[in-house]
Parts: structure tokens; sequence; C-alpha cells
């Protein structure tokens, strides 16, 4: 889901490539976008689903990290909403920062 809007662009690309977006009806749906909460996910059977700690993630470690290896403060943070960290995509392209890079080094301890 990260990378949604270019998956989506790939698709479109090849879908007009191969039928032609004028031959096409494109529908798209979505759900409430997050996941089911634990007690939930405990009656349908899955195992062990448990609460991220916000402040177990989001550590003085991590903001110093955001901070040595890309010169990000905690303004890069955008959002904690249970169990998703929503990074200020525009404030790390103004600073020309990779976004994948942040998202796949920074964020994990």
């Amino acid at each position: 889901m990260i990378r949604l809007d270019k998956t989506l662009a790939d698709l479109f690309k090849h879908i007009d490539n191969s039928v032609g977006l004028d031959n096409t009806l494109i529908v798209l749906s979505a759900d409430h976008g997050v996941p089911e909460a634990a007690p939930t996910l405990n009656t349908l059977g899955f195992r062990q689903p448990f609460y991220f700690n916000k402040d177990n993630l989001l550590t003085e470690t991590l903001m110093s990290k955001l901070k040595s290896q890309f010169g990000l403060g905690e303004d890069a943070i955008k959002l904690y909403a249970q169990p998703y960290i929503y990074l200020d995509h525009e404030l790390i392209a103004e600073k020309k920062v990779s976004l994948s890079d942040v998202q796949n080094s920074s964020l994990k301890k």
C-alpha cells in the first residue's frame, strides 16, 4: 500500500497499452483501511494480536536516527495512528531525502 500510486500508474499504463483506457471501466473500492482490533482478531482465531505501544516505537533513539541519517526532526512524522506511522512526504522531499530510504532504514530499530 505504501507505493499504491506507482502500482496503479503501472497498472493503468499496462491496461492502456493492452486494450486502451477508452475500452476499460475501472472501479476502485476500499474498506476502512485499518486492521481489526486485537480482541476482534482473537475471536477470529488469530493468535497473539496486540497493540503497538507508541512510546516503544517513537523513541529518542528513533528521533536521533532520523536526525543523524537524514537530517529530519519530529516533524517528519506526520501522524501516529495505531499501528501506523505516517511520514510527511512533502517535508522529506523538500529535504531531498529518499522516502524509501527513510521508510526502510530509519524506522527499523
